[in-house]
Order: C-alpha cells, then sequence, then structure tokens
C-alpha cells in the first residue's frame, strides 16, 4: 500500500497531548513524547529529563506552562523559539527537516498519474474511481462507479471553500449559462461535467487528470508548481471587487487577500489568467 502522508495538521488532531499540565488547544502538537532515534532536536531546543517533548523545547516564553492560556502573548517574538517565523512550516523544518528529504515523508499527490516513462499509475485511479476505467471504452463518466459521488471527492484532500466563490459557484447554471457551456465544449471540444443533479462542482471548472492521460481532460499547463507575480493594477480591481462580497455569507467579516496574476497555472480545464475559463460559462460585453 502506498504511503499518505497526511498533513502535519491533520496527524496532531488525531494524537492526544500527554503529561501537559492544562488542558492544550485544538491542533497542538503532542507533548511528553520522546524524540525518535532518527531526529535531534536543534541546538537551543531544551528537551526533558527523559528526551522528551515539553513546552521549554518549542516555546521561549519562561512559565509558559503556568500561564492561562487565554493570556498567552502568541506574538511575543520568542513565543516560537528563534522566531518570529514567517511560516508555520518553517518552524516545524527545525525538527522535520531532515524526515522531509525521506521518499516516505513527502507528500503524495494522486494527480501525478504517469511515471517517468510516460507509463499510466493505475493505483493512482482507484484513489476516486471504485474500479479502474477503460479509458478507450468508458466514454460517459456518469456510468462510472467512484468511492463517493463526484462532487465531494475533491473534499477528502481539499478544502471546501478553496477560494473566494468556490461555494457560490456549485449551483444548477440558469438556462443562458448552460447554453454557453455546451457552445464552448463543442468548440473547444472538452468537457466541463455537470453533476446528477444538474449542478456544477469542483471538477466543472478543475480536473482531475494529468495533462495527456485523457484526450477529453485538457487543462491550461502540465501538472506543476502554481506560481504568482507581483501585484499590479489589477489588485485595486479585485479588491474593489471583492468588498461587497465579503460583506455577506460564508465570508462576511473576512479581509479579502492582496491579488496576485497567476503565472502558471495546473489542473485547470482553460486557462483562467486570461479569462478563458470564465468565458466558458458567462458571456461579457467587450
Amino acid at each position: 500500500m502506498k504511503i499518505f502522508v497526511l498533513s502535519l495538521w491533520l496527524v496532531l488532531i488525531l494524537v492526544l497531548p500527554a503529561q501537559a499540565k492544562q488542558p492544550l488547544p485544538p491542533l497542538h502538537h503532542p507533548v511528553g513524547i520522546k524524540f525518535p532515534a532518527d531526529m535531534q532536536a536543534p541546538a537551543g531546543f531544551p528537551l526533558g529529563k527523559q528526551k522528551q517533548l515539553v513546552c521549554d523545547t518549542c516555546h521561549g516564553i519562561k512559565n509558559l506552562d503556568q500561564i492561562p492560556l487565554q493570556k498567552v502573548n502568541q506574538q511575543a517574538k520568542n513565543f516560537l523559539r528563534n522566531g518570529p517565523y514567517p511560516n508555520l512550516l518553517d518552524f516545524c523544518q527545525n525538527c522535520h527537516q531532515s524526515r522531509l528529504k525521506q521518499k516516505n515523508m513527502q507528500r503524495f499527490n494522486v494527480h501525478q498519474m504517469l511515471d517517468k516513462q510516460g507509463r499510466l499509475i493505475k493505483s493512482n485511479c482507484t484513489y476516486c474511481h471504485a474500479s479502474l476505467p477503460d479509458p478507450k471504452k468508458d466514454k460517459d463518466w456518469h456510468k462510472m462507479r467512484f468511492q463517493i459521488p463526484p462532487e465531494k471527492l475533491c473534499y477528502g484532500c481539499h478544502l471546501k471553500t478553496t477560494h473566494l466563490n468556490a461555494v457560490q459557484h456549485q449551483v444548477k447554471p440558469s438556462h443562458k449559462v448552460l447554453k454557453q457551456i455546451r457552445q464552448t465544449e463543442k468548440q473547444k471540444h472538452l468537457h466541463l461535467p455537470l453533476n446528477k443533479q444538474g449542478k456544477m462542482m469542483c471538477i466543472t471548472c478543475h480536473t482531475a487528470h494529468q495533462h495527456n492521460v485523457l484526450t477529453m481532460a485538457k487543462q491550461a499547463t502540465p501538472l506543476g508548481k502554481i506560481e504568482y507575480g507581483k501585484p499590479n493594477f489589477w489588485s485595486r480591481v479585485y479588491a474593489e471587487d471583492k468588498k461587497a462580497r465579503l460583506k455577506q455569507g460564508t465570508y462576511k467579516g473576512l479581509t479579502a487577500p492582496v491579488y496576485q496574476p497567476i503565472k502558471h497555472e495546473i489542473l485547470l480545464r482553460l486557462p483562467a489568467r486570461n479569462g478563458e475559463l470564465c468565458r466558458a460559462c458567462h458571456v461579457f460585453q467587450d
């Protein structure tokens, strides 16, 4: 069986902290555990008498374990030793860096469906499909069997609100929009699938298949890493557009992130950075 390494946070949810003087907050790293033999605490990260993790291992605030949780200053420079850190994972790698280089500790990408020789990795298919489809025979995805309904498959690894407006798009398109979708499919020779109820879902715009796996699974670019450029004029346009949206519904009270133009896109059925993906469903006035 392929070793599937979950994110650090998910692992920590499942591990109960031990030997803590007071209840620890959710998503907290377990304490009271001994360092594995192949790991070594960095200089300045003290361990307990039994070489176990204690509060002082990670935190530099004196007598932290005696301070009520609601009074702990998480913004203090030494709340995390040698901090502050721009990213929490930068702190984690003080101890885990050597292990991250090990093959079995690397994040598994189910979308990487072709090996170095360009052959299909069939075991990857059954993470989503209940049985291995035959690309030459199985053309109607509605007749395929999945592990769970297709509209829920992505949530096994991804958040439901991966980006702004993700939830709002998961609706049944109007007659006008549906007509545009079908026209786009015919013109672009691709498939923009809807679920059994005729609603849009993640894979309406995204494709789970690596480039060249299926002829009807075209995407904007080959698999790789999403890359962003520097903010530009559209950053102001984006901010104004999102200002009204963030006053209501699911995103009420949130602050819109700074818009960054995308330089490299992955797993999209059409390019989004030039508006082509949006025009697959919407008709805009020039």
